[in-house]
C-alpha cells in the first residue's frame, strides 16, 4: 500500500491556504490604504498651517479681503494659482472683515481667516482651521 494525499485532502489544505493568503492580503491592504490617508491627512494639516503662517507675516492691513485658492503638489513643496497634472491639494483661503474702510479693513476690524485644504483626487477636505486677524495680532 503506498502512502499518498488523496484529492480531498488536497483540496482541504489548499482551501486553508488560499484563506490564509486572503486574509494577509486583506490585511494589507487595509494597512497600506490607513497609511496612504494618514499621509494625505499629514500633508493637508502642514500645508494648511504653512498658509496660516503666511497670513499671519502678510500682517492685519496687508492681507487681501476675499477668496484665495492656491493649488500644491504631493508635498506641499510646490505651489500654483492654477491647477496642473501635479496639483494633489487644493487650499482655500477665505478672509473677511467686520468694519471696511473702502476696500481695505478698518483698524477696529475682527478679521475672519478660513483655511479649507482639499485634496483633490478624493475631494476630502483633509484640514479645515479658523482664525482671527486684529490690528493687535492674530
Amino acid at each position: 500500500m503506498r502512502a499518498a494525499f488523496t484529492l480531498i485532502e488536497l483540496l482541504c489544505a489548499s482551501t486553508i491556504v488560499g484563506s490564509c493568503v486572503a486574509a494577509i492580503v486583506t490585511t494589507w491592504a487595509f494597512a497600506f490604504n490607513i497609511t496612504a490617508q494618514a499621509d494625505r491627512y499629514t500633508a493637508g494639516y502642514a500645508i494648511g498651517r504653512s498658509v496660516l503662517e503666511q497670513v499671519k507675516e502678510t500682517g492685519f492691513q496687508d492681507t487681501a479681503e476675499g477668496t484665495t485658492t492656491v493649488y500644491y503638489d504631493g508635498t506641499g513643496a510646490t505651489s500654483s494659482t492654477t491647477a496642473t497634472a501635479s496639483s494633489a491639494y487644493t487650499v482655500t483661503t477665505v478672509v473677511s472683515s467686520d468694519a471696511l474702510n473702502g476696500s481695505s479693513p478698518a483698524s477696529t476690524a475682527l478679521r475672519t481667516v478660513t483655511i479649507t485644504v482639499t485634496h483633490r483626487s478624493s475631494g476630502v477636505t483633509v484640514y479645515t482651521c479658523t482664525t482671527y486677524l486684529a490690528r493687535a495680532g492674530i
